[in-house]
């Protein structure tokens, strides 16, 4: 699940050396552990790692026997503005001990990093030991070591060693992790067969989650999210084109209205306009989910948010919101604002309308809007329809529901695919299939009505199974959808919903 690359940030430095020279003829050797003896500290910097030698004079141990040893404390310091790794490495210069296993060395972390205890000191020349191995360390924080080396006692007679030398250094190895990205390991898994994943075949070709309970869980704002799919060719705000990992919180935040309006336009049904145009804010829904949802409260500073016609905001607003560090996950997108019942600009009446999730899919996308009718009061609000809003957090498709469906044996997922949505009611294999789908629920999409004499209808997904419209003002199941910006890596988890997958 994670790929590591090594940035060759080598810092191969002798900033730690130890001494071993004859100096009487009772003992051993001198160790000694020398930095910069001119100066205090000792700091040594490449990229965004620093090395320090808290203690820069030299320290000795005379006339050093078996069972002796001598400590030096070092630091490591990420002053870098991101998170990264580092290893540090233990090698010799110089080792003319006869028995190898007589030095060795024991490594302290005060940070939580590994530790190593008793262990031998490398035994060829220039051979590096790794004694701290993948450590990660967050910007502008140091991690501190104490190092020790040790004439080891191992209770014979150890003349043999009288008059040996041993020097050492110690570098570091900085690098940062390469992680799979979430998109990647979606794409991953179709590959290695997974049945929870079909492609779409759309003109966009989306790989998305099908199936009654797919395994396509993840852990997004401390809560449980549903992977749609990796939506492809999706604009972002900067004008990029990505392919993009769609996903909608497990749970519904709530019933709202889609959008409520004053009793003096459309009767006080609401618009059916989602995103700002020629001077209106917005739908209520959309205004809640990209502010309030956000943590910045623009909408509901009463507690409320929108629930019935003319504008009757009585519902309590969520107490969830997603984090900040969750938002910095959301990429700003271009949603499309196309209404499924508007064919070529000419209004499709629910009772005669035929569209399946692939007629769906383009009509959505069409620059034709959410509105036909031009007069009459419910039809007077003046709004131009847009056919695409640019912003955070938006709702399902009809399409995102169609194209969820695996079929089962009496209606294979073909001819769920080329069933109007409309009828889907009575085709239980098609719905039931569709992990959107919820009996008890009737759930709004982000798709307006383009009604012949009403301006205030929407599309949900009805709780029988069906595709249907119904007027904007009602209180119905309102669950958030977002796009993830294409560099969120995956840091763990299978996907089920007792292990959901987990973003970094």
């Amino acid at each position: 699940m994670k790929n590591k690359y090594s940035k060759a940030l080598i810092l191969i430095v002798a900033f730690l050396i130890i001494t071993i020279t004859t100096i009487a003829s009772y003992a051993y050797f001198t160790a000694s552990v020398a930095g910069n003896t001119t100066a205090s500290n000792t700091v040594i910097q490449t990229g965004t790692m620093q090395l320090l030698l808290t203690d820069g004079e030299q320290v000795s141990l005379e006339n050093a026997l078996p069972g002796t040893s001598v400590t030096k404390s070092f630091k490591v310091k990420n002053i870098g503005t991101v998170e990264t790794n580092y290893d540090v490495y233990l090698s010799e210069i110089i080792n003319t001990f006869e028995d190898k296993k007589d030095l060795v060395y024991t490594l302290t972390s005060a940070n939580g990093c590994p530790n190593a205890t008793e262990t031998i000191v490398p035994s060829t020349t220039g051979e590096q030991s790794k004694i701290v191995s993948s450590c990660p360390i967050n910007p502008n924080i140091e991690h501190e070591y104490v190092l020790t080396i040790k004439f080891n006692d191992d209770g014979t007679n150890q003349d043999d060693n009288k008059g040996k030398k041993f020097s050492a250094k110690i570098s570091v190895n900085e690098y940062q992790e390469s992680k799979k990205t979430i998109v990647q390991e979606i794409l991953d898994l179709k590959e290695l067969g997974s049945t929870d994943l079909e492609y779409d075949e759309t003109v966009d070709n989306n790989l998305r989650y099908i199936g009654a309970n797919p395994n396509n869980y993840v852990r997004f704002n401390n809560e449980l999210w549903r992977i749609i799919g990796v939506m492809n060719n999706i604009e972002t705000s900067s004008g990029q084109t990505q392919s993009l990992l769609k996903i909608r919180r497990a749970e519904p935040l709530g019933n709202y209205s889609w959008d409520s309006s004053d009793s003096s336009i459309n009767e006080g049904y609401g618009i059916n306009q989602w995103g700002p145009s020629n001077g209106y804010e917005g739908a209520d829904l959309m205004r809640e989910l990209n502010t309030d949802y956000l943590g910045n409260t623009t909408v509901g500073t009463d507690g409320k948010w929108y629930n019935d016609d003319n504008n009757t905001k009585t519902a309590d607003k969520p107490t969830s919101t997603i984090n900040q560090s969750s938002q910095d996950m959301i990429e700003t997108v271009v949603w499309n604002l196309g209404s499924p019942s508007n064919n070529n600009g000419t209004y499709e009446p629910s009772f005669t309308r035929k569209f399946t999730p692939t007629t769906s899919y383009t009509r959505e996308r069409a620059a034709t809007n959410g509105k036909t009718c031009t007069s009459g009061d419910y039809c007077n609000d003046a709004v131009t329809r847009t056919s695409t809003w640019t912003g955070k957090v938006g709702l399902i498709y009809p399409s995102d529901y169609g194209y969820a469906t695996s079929g089962g044996t009496t209606t294979p997922r073909a001819t769920c695919l080329t069933t109007s949505m409309n009828n889907w009611e009575s085709y239980s294999d098609c719905y039931n299939n569709s992990w959107i789908y919820n009996s008890t629920l009737n759930q709004f999409t982000l798709s307006p009505s383009a009604g012949s004499s009403l301006a205030y209808v929407v599309f949900l997904v009805e709780s029988p199974g069906y595709v249907g419209t119904r007027t904007a003002n009602i209180a119905y199941t309102a669950s958030p959808v977002v796009f993830l910006k294409s560099s969120i890596a995956i840091t763990g988890g299978t996907g089920t919903q007792d292990d959901p997958y987990t973003l970094g």
